[in-house]
């Protein structure tokens, strides 16, 4: 029905850019751990760094699944016109990805791109860098290996907590 309206939609765009962002934020840590290892440093990447990773793998992250995005909006809207006869019906995700390329242009699929990168940025960055630095701080202070449940749990509930206050411009 009308509440899962894009579902698919919202599937495709986790696996483009929620799996996309991720990836590429450990990429990016790896890739510095490298750069560091060969020139003989030892330590964590800087707040700063972490937060510069973050942007960059959202911003990615958010132009690959801008696609997706479009089509979780579009999908949404359509199931709300009242006309029937001015509903786009789209089968899925796929299928409204396929048709606005064919009948809008390729290039339609990165409509409203840039506020979608924007906050995906400032999202990615918050998040990515305040749990990363968070579990740190967290296990220094308390002894509990980093990797572990609680320490992920809150630094993903202080970083959550982050990405709130950053997107609230975004999404008002």
């Amino acid at each position: 029905g009308a509440l899962y309206a894009g579902i698919s939609a919202a599937w495709l765009r986790q696996v483009t850019y929620g799996s996309g962002r991720l990836g590429i934020y450990a990429y990016l840590l790896d890739a510095d751990k490298s750069a560091r290892a060969a020139r003989g440093e030892t330590g964590a990447p800087s707040f700063a760094a972490k937060l510069g990773m973050g942007v960059t793998s959202g911003s990615i992250g958010a132009f690959i699944g801008n696609p997706a995005e479009l089509a979780l909006v579009r999908m949404g809207a359509d199931g709300k016109i009242d006309d029937p006869a001015k509903r786009r019906n789209y089968a899925n995700s796929i299928d409204c990805v396929l048709r606005v390329a064919r009948e809008e242009g390729f290039l339609a699929l990165w409509n409203g791109a840039g506020p979608t990168i924007l906050r995906a940025a400032s999202l990615s960055g918050a998040t990515l860098a305040v749990t990363s630095e968070a579990k740190i701080a967290i296990s220094e202070r308390t002894g509990w290996a980093p990797a572990g449940s609680p320490p992920m749990f809150f630094s993903a509930l202080a970083a959550s907590f982050v990405a709130n206050c950053v997107c609230m411009p975004f999404d008002a």
